[in-house]
């Protein structure tokens, strides 16, 4: 049987495009001197390698999976990663790095459960707005998955937040919000909610001490006072300008060796860096050109569920990788929030594989239905 025409362009051509982008600012990243302490100098591009080789496998299996039928499941599957973020807070369980507690560490295995509260709370919003939701009520019972989603989010939202991990709570709060809106409720309740939670949340983090709290109030300083730039920050804005239009030269970078955490949060600026702002817009486009094929699929999609899953999955790949982006150049604190399908993160690279397996999947029922 011929494959469905796909919308806008191939999925796997710009998966592709992405793993480019990645293999090749990894290797460059991996090979710093800093990177030394591992005591192999390609230890991270390995890992990462591999990673990529299992989300293609990922992707494959999630591309043939019928979304519809998974929905019943989605409650499920979320309360499933409500008790691994529980369990990030368990002695010998979790793992604090940074002064973050946001891994499991199973020996053979570290995962970090905040990643796949995305992918399965963007599963449950989608079934609990769908329309059809009542279907899922068991024999008896009058209640509904609609009188929970606000509930589970806020739940989810601060178990993650309690982890020291700000701005995956309010990325996982925003998903809701575009959930909201999308399904043509009241924008002016979603907007109350959003802005009173992000209020609340920064008096808890600016008022709670510690290293985050320093980080945000050096970032508000440095923002509106005019103060010197962080650590991160001062190495990350000399990157870009080091690197110019055309980049240093691949492999050439010298402000990887100074930035903590150079493949995975600011792994952007090491590109800046080496390969130029030319290369940065590419990168940029590339990102654009796949949140603009999830809004084709959503238009083109009759089904209500479908363009719930589309919107989400899409608006979660355009925020983080925006707020990845503005960390580096000082739009927002230094977050721990990986570029997506590009900066180090297996967790989170196996989500994003997984997310767009699932939308490769509804874009070939979308492209049988227009056949």
């Amino acid at each position: 049987m011929k494959s469905p025409r796909p919308v806008v362009m191939d999925m796997k051509i710009i998966i592709m495009a992405f793993y480019a982008f990645s293999i090749l600012a990894m290797w460059t990243a991996s090979i710093s001197p800093a990177m030394r302490h591992t005591g192999d100098p390609l230890f991270y591009f390995k890992r990462h390698l591999l990673a990529a080789l299992a989300g293609l496998f990922i992707y494959a299996l999630a591309s043939r999976v019928v979304l519809k039928r998974l929905l019943p499941l989605a409650p499920w599957l979320h309360l499933f990663s409500l008790i691994l973020l529980v369990a990030v807070f368990l002695p010998h369980v979790g793992v604090e790095i940074n002064g973050a507690r946001r891994w499991i560490e199973l020996g053979f295995l570290r995962f970090q459960p905040s990643e796949g509260a995305k992918l399965t709370l963007i599963l449950y919003l989608t079934a609990s707005f769908h329309k059809e939701a009542g279907g899922y009520r068991r024999p008896g019972r009058s209640t509904s998955l609609k009188q929970y989603p606000l509930l589970i989010t806020a739940a989810t939202a601060f178990l993650i937040f309690t982890g020291n991990d700000f701005s995956t709570s309010v990325l996982i709060l925003s998903l809701y919000g575009v959930v909201f809106f999308v399904s043509g409720r009241n924008p002016k309740a979603i907007l109350f909610w959003a802005s009173s939670a992000l209020t609340v949340g920064l008096l808890f983090l600016l008022r709670g001490g510690g290293f985050r709290s320093g980080r945000v109030a050096s970032w508000l300083d440095y923002l509106f006072n005019g103060a010197p730039p962080a650590y991160q920050l001062r190495h990350s804005i000399a990157a870009f300008q080091m690197g110019g239009y055309f980049g240093r030269g691949f492999g050439s970078g010298a402000y990887k060796n100074l930035l903590p955490e150079a493949h995975t949060d600011f792994i952007f600026s090491v590109i800046g860096e080496e390969m130029g702002i030319i290369f940065i817009l590419g990168i940029i486009a590339l990102y654009l050109l796949l949140f603009y094929k999830f809004i084709r699929l959503a238009e083109e999609s009759k089904y209500d569920y479908e363009r719930y899953f589309l919107l989400m999955t899409g608006s979660l790949f355009a925020f983080q990788s925006v707020i990845n982006m503005g960390v580096t150049v000082g739009l927002f604190p230094v977050t721990g929030m990986t570029l997506p399908l590009i900066s180090y993160g297996r967790t989170s690279l196996l989500v994003f594989m997984t997310l767009l397996g699932m939308a490769r999947s509804i874009e070939k029922d979308i492209a049988r239905r227009m056949s």
